[in-house]
């Protein structure tokens, strides 16, 4: 099945699940819960309690308590063990998220109490603490079709064939030639006029309309950018009323231009692990897609012109268009990189090319890189190669 997503290194996502098995019986501990009542509790000056179970999302654990005579309830969160990397940075970056926006927007963000760090706490590691926003489930539980499968499984071969081993040296050039082109067209200033008026050096740019708008002024500045804002961390009231977003770890400053693309979350699901395919998600959100750009530009109609410096569903429709989508998403998922850019960016970057077999791709490139580049991927697929026997 064509998912975009790289493989896993198994031995690496065995440890990760055992270690996760683990730290999943030892935040669940009576006693755990226990100190936490009294962390909070003391943290409030109240009597706190435990009410409801324990919540386990991808890098975060949430206790929801009640605290005597305040309401509403408090939830404190804490960095998942072993799933998260540097969690008192995480921690640090994502309260400053949440404290400016909950002071300068009228984002509905749940009200931060507290946040604290390793050194300050080493029993409880670093937390936040947040106010409990009563809520019927999330935009995504809305919208999503249940799916009852199971997850999978990964259980490293021992046996690994050499050839299997071999074949993983051919992928690690497929992934060296894709990222120093990648970078190279940085370096160079390119990326950033791709899919505009602007662009003057892409294949795609010689057969692009006339009429495709320009980059708008200001758009290579960078910005306050939510990578997670999804349907999944937005809260819902019965009446389907938004009443709170969550979860802001994954917020950085961002290229202003990323706004000009559609959201990737029109699915739900994201186009390297959709079970159909990655063309099929395509296909499929193309289609999403019309709806979502009608709605806009309803929306942008009732503001009236002056509201607004560009029209936003006309850049969302020629990101899409000219594949300018497919370069942000990629440049934000490392692990969906490779098969998004051989598979829709590589050709509009650099023309057709000679129809050889997946993991022949680099072939078809590896004369654009310099002469130090070109030398420099054999001595990295070597050190590539050799962990991979020694994982084996």
């Amino acid at each position: 099945m064509d998912h975009a997503r790289e493989d896993f290194d198994d031995l690496a996502w065995d440890r990760n699940d055992e270690a996760r098995e683990q730290s999943m019986k030892d935040l669940r501990r009576i006693s755990t819960c226990r100190a936490l009542e009294s962390f909070v509790g003391q943290k409030f000056d109240k009597h706190a309690t435990l009410v409801s179970p324990i919540n386990v999302g991808g890098y975060n654990i949430l206790y929801r308590l009640s605290l005597e005579g305040m309401y509403p309830d408090v939830m404190i969160r804490l960095p998942f063990p072993n799933m998260t990397q540097f969690p008192d940075e995480k921690t640090l970056r994502e309260a400053a998220t949440v404290k400016f926006l909950y002071h300068n927007t009228q984002l509905p963000i749940p009200r931060q109490f507290d946040y604290g760090l390793s050194s300050q706490n080493p029993d409880i590691g670093p937390f936040t603490i947040l106010q409990h926003v009563e809520n019927q489930g999330t935009l995504s539980d809305r919208l999503t079709t249940p799916n009852d499968d199971p997850d999978e499984t990964h259980v490293l071969d021992p046996n690994i064939p050499e050839s299997t081993l071999q074949h993983l040296c051919n992928d690690c050039r497929n992934k060296y030639v894709a990222r120093r082109l990648f970078h190279n067209l940085a370096k160079q200033g390119r990326l950033s006029t791709y899919g505009f008026k602007d662009d003057d050096w892409s294949f795609h740019s010689k057969t692009q309309p006339s009429t495709i708008s320009p980059a708008p002024p200001n758009s290579g500045s960078f910005r306050l950018w939510a990578d997670d804002l999804r349907p999944g961390n937005i809260l819902l009231n019965a009446s389907d009323e938004i009443v709170a977003l969550i979860d802001w770890e994954f917020t950085y400053a961002g290229p202003t231009q990323f706004i000009l693309d559609p959201p990737w979350w029109l699915l739900l699901d994201v186009p390297e692990m959709w079970s159909s395919g990655i063309d099929d998600w395509a296909e499929v959100y193309s289609r999403r897609l019309e709806t979502w750009l009608s709605a806009m530009k309803k929306a942008e109609e009732s503001m009236g012109p002056a509201s607004m410096p560009f029209v936003l569903s006309t850049y969302m429709r020629e990101s899409w268009e000219t594949g300018r989508f497919w370069l942000n998403y990629a440049a934000r998922k490392s692990w969906a990189f490779d098969t998004i850019f051989w598979k829709y960016l590589d050709k509009r970057f650099f023309g057709d090319r000679e129809d050889v077999p997946k993991h022949d791709l680099w072939k078809t490139r590896i004369h654009l890189l310099s002469e130090d580049e070109q030398r420099a991927m054999d001595p990295f697929v070597e050190r590539r190669w050799r962990s991979q026997r020694r994982g084996s």
